[in-house]
């Protein structure tokens, strides 16, 4: 029988030990899988721009394995910013991550279902309609997550909600429901497919940079191209929803899709990693 071992062993999550979690039963499962988003820097932005009222949720796992990250790229994992922030701080973070990582691969079906009924618990309580990101460090496929939920919304008369993401998986575009919105993200590896999308009308997320010193929070000062394939480039740093009504520029009058640009972030050697394997985009100064 499988045995599950958690790769950081010393961390506390709530009253689990994880060195206590090494054993011939399936992981405990890891409690409450959304969270309100108003602690992240980028999501109080992205509320304090909003058009609406809106409160944003998100749902957080360990990225990097074939598992929960399908198409990760060497460059991805190097200038992961979910490995990041407060998770350096505090090791139960990642801890907690890891859990749902352990939980979804034993029993995927009942993780995506498990997603669905906490979601729908929440909109009960609640009565409103908020923003849900259900790929925050991770690229599972949660289309059944938002179908079951809108589902049981509907039958209990509760307010549509809202779902986006970036995926680098394409497969995902297809067959989603009309309420999840998904990004697709260029990468060292598809950037054909990439421009595929763009021309049928998706909208593509691209990392770019320049040239200099524009480490950790220099990153901000590089300059995004005002096109890319001659795709139009938006500021995607600003929001990371694309939401018609809410913050979804402006597309070609051609039917085709725009591109968002993300400035390349991290330390010096996660810029040079990015920048020499061809995930990020060069921007000429």
């Amino acid at each position: 029988m499988k045995r599950h071992y958690p790769k950081r062993p010393s961390a506390v999550v709530g009253r689990w030990f994880c060195d206590e979690l090494a054993t011939e039963e399936p992981p405990p499962f890891p409690g409450e899988l959304w969270q309100y988003g108003e602690g992240n820097t980028k999501t109080r932005a992205t509320l304090e721009n909003a058009a609406q009222d809106l409160q944003i949720l998100t749902h957080t796992m360990s990225p990097g394995s074939s598992t929960i990250c399908r198409r990760a790229t060497n460059g991805c994992r190097i200038g992961c910013v979910i490995r990041g922030g407060m998770a350096q701080a505090f090791p139960e973070i990642d801890a907690g991550r890891r859990l749902r990582n352990l939980a979804y691969e034993s029993s995927p079906e009942a993780y995506i279902r498990q997603l669905a009924d906490q979601l729908v618990s929440i909109v009960s309580k609640t009565e409103r309609q908020h923003l849900w990101r259900g790929n925050a460090g991770s690229d599972i496929d949660i289309r059944p997550a938002v179908k079951l939920a809108n589902a049981a919304l509907a039958a209990r008369g509760l307010p549509r909600q809202l779902f986006y993401d970036y995926t680098k998986v394409a497969e995902y575009l297809q067959g989603r429901a009309g309420n999840h919105y998904l990004c697709f993200s260029r990468s060292e590896q598809n950037e054909e497919q990439a421009l595929e999308l763009l021309q049928a009308g998706e909208i593509v997320a691209v990392v770019f940079h320049q040239i200099g010193d524009y480490a950790q929070h220099a990153a901000y000062r590089q300059r995004l191209p005002e096109t890319w394939y001659g795709f139009p480039v938006h500021n995607g740093d600003a929001s990371d929803i694309r939401i018609p009504g809410l913050f979804d520029p402006p597309r070609p009058q051609d039917g085709s899709g725009y591109v968002v640009g993300l400035r390349l972030k991290g330390n010096y050697r996660q810029r040079e990693a990015a920048i020499s394997n061809g995930f990020s985009v060069e921007v000429a100064t």
